[in-house]
C-alpha cells in the first residue's frame, strides 16, 4: 500500500469526526442566535414590514406580527420534552382577523426560520410546521387534530390555511 494511502486511510476518520463536530457546533451556535443576533430582528422586521405593504389588508402592527411569530415559534420548541404548547399556537391564531393578517404571519414566521443549517434544524414555514406537528399522535385537542383546530380557528373569521 502506498505511502498517501496509509495516510488517508489513518486521517480520513479523524477529520470526518472534526468537521461533524465542527458543523454541528456551529449549529447550535446560530440556534442560540450567538451570530447575528440583533440583524436578525431588523431583518425579519424588514421584511414582515414589506409583507404589511404587500397586503392592504393586514389588520394587525408590525410587533403583532413579530410577538405573535415568536410565541408560535416557542410554541412548537419541546425544550423540557411536552411537546407543543398547542394552546399557545390556538391562542396566536385567534388574534388574526383576515386572510392579509394570515399571510403576513406566514411571511414573519418563515423569516425567524432562516438561517439554520437545514441538514440540523430543517426551517420550516407555518403551514408546514402545522402540518407536521399534526402528524404527531399526541398531538390532540378534544379529539382533533392539531391540524383540523388550526384550520377550524381560521375558517371562523374566513381565512383558508
Amino acid at each position: 500500500m502506498s505511502k498517501n494511502k496509509e495516510l488517508v486511510i489513518k486521517y480520513a476518520p479523524r477529520v470526518a469526526l472534526g468537521l461533524g463536530v465542527a458543523v454541528v457546533s456551529y449549529g447550535v451556535a446560530r440556534k442560540l442566535g450567538l451570530f447575528g443576533k440583533k440583524d436578525k430582528k431588523k431583518d425579519i422586521l424588514e421584511k414582515a414590514s414589506n409583507a404589511i405593504k404587500k397586503y392592504p389588508n393586514a389588520t394587525l402592527k408590525l410587533d403583532d406580527f413579530y410577538s405573535m411569530a415568536d410565541a408560535i415559534n416557542e410554541a412548537f420548541k419541546s425544550v423540557d420534552f411536552t411537546g407543543t404548547d398547542e394552546q399557545a399556537v390556538y391562542d396566536e391564531l385567534r388574534r388574526l382577523n383576515t386572510q392579509d393578517d394570515w399571510r403576513v404571519l406566514q411571511i414573519t414566521y418563515g423569516e425567524r426560520k432562516k438561517g439554520f443549517p437545514p441538514v440540523l434544524f430543517d426551517p420550516k414555514g407555518l403551514k408546514a410546521s402545522i402540518i407536521d406537528e399534526s402528524d404527531d399522535y399526541y398531538v390532540f385537542s378534544k379529539g382533533k387534530k392539531f391540524l383540523s383546530v388550526c384550520k377550524e380557528i381560521l375558517e371562523e373569521k374566513g381565512i383558508k390555511f
